[in-house]
């Protein structure tokens, strides 16, 4: 029994009243609508979207392959294909809190503290000593946190800038900021790490004032 047109339909079996049997074989009246509830609009920041950078609402899909609820891990399951979409406000705010932990785990081991300050301080033909061998962009790139403060204080002598205060976002154990601070009045580093922080100024004052 067909309840209601299909796609194909033509004259009076386009009504949603239609009732009428039809072979079983054929199929070329079957289909399905797609039904998605309304957006709501006070669970995202609506001021990132536009035209060009459209909002992506998410609508939970199941997997019929996997155990009851049905919602599996595959490709074609909603716990994969939730990234693809825009996260409301608060998903967001749990990425950026994840993202965040995450970055700092990283940064807050004593191997790495020890390599930044030998980067940083070390002598570059003890600390860097594979570097003495090479020539051209790894050449340049050694002691590469004391030319940056270098090339600020260049950049600001050339320009007639006035060097009251400079910022240094991620300063990481401070070299930069040491070096800018021979000419600047106020430096202010910040790092996300704060292993490099605790360990990055007290290495300046071994280094100098």
């Amino acid at each position: 029994m067909i309840i209601g047109g299909s796609f194909v339909s033509t004259g009076q079996l386009c009504s949603k009243f239609a009732r009428y049997q039809f072979r079983p074989h054929f199929f070329q009246h079957a289909g399905f609508r797609v039904v998605a509830p309304e957006v709501d609009p006070t669970v995202y920041d609506m001021s990132k979207h536009s035209v060009d950078s459209p909002l992506r609402p998410f609508y939970e899909t199941s997997c019929m392959d996997a155990a009851p609820p049905h919602v599996g891990d595959r490709a074609c399951c909603s716990k994969d294909r939730r990234e693809r979409f825009t996260p409301t406000m608060a998903e967001q705010a749990q990425l950026d809190i994840a993202k965040v932990a995450a970055t700092k785990q990283s940064y807050e081991t004593d191997a790495l503290m020890c390599q930044y300050l030998a980067l940083h301080f070390g002598p570059v033909d003890t600390a860097l000593a594979e570097f003495a061998a090479e020539t051209g962009i790894l050449a340049a790139a050694a002691d590469f946190p004391k030319k940056c403060g270098d090339l600020v204080l260049r950049w600001a002598a050339e320009a007639g800038a006035a060097t009251g205060r400079a910022l240094d976002l991620g300063c990481a154990v401070g070299r930069s900021s040491f070096e800018m601070a021979r000419e600047y009045r106020e430096v202010v580093g910040i790092d996300i790490s704060q292993t490099f922080v605790d360990g990055g100024w007290p290495a300046l004052s071994l280094f100098g004032t």
